[in-house]
């Protein structure tokens, strides 16, 4: 497992938290870039303001920020 000096911090259990957030974020990552190859749409401001809050404060909460915006374009399939 790589560690970075902050995860030194965590439990383990905070480590694969931290993991999983990240993985689902790379997902809807994924989700966003096929979106916008598909149909040319421009990186929307809110999308990109969700992103960069999720980077800076990794949460539940700031994923779910993540998720509501691409769910505005009718991207994600619930």
């Amino acid at each position: 497992m790589d560690l970075t000096s902050a995860d030194s911090t965590k439990t383990p259990e905070q480590v694969r938290q931290a993991q999983s957030l990240r993985r689902v974020f790379e997902d809807l990552g994924s989700s966003y870039r096929r979106y916008r190859r598909e149909t040319g749409a421009p990186v929307s401001s809110e999308v990109r303001a969700a992103a960069s809050n999720f980077r800076l404060e990794p949460s539940v909460t700031s994923l779910a920020l993540v998720a509501a915006r691409l769910d505005e374009l009718d991207i994600l399939t619930w």
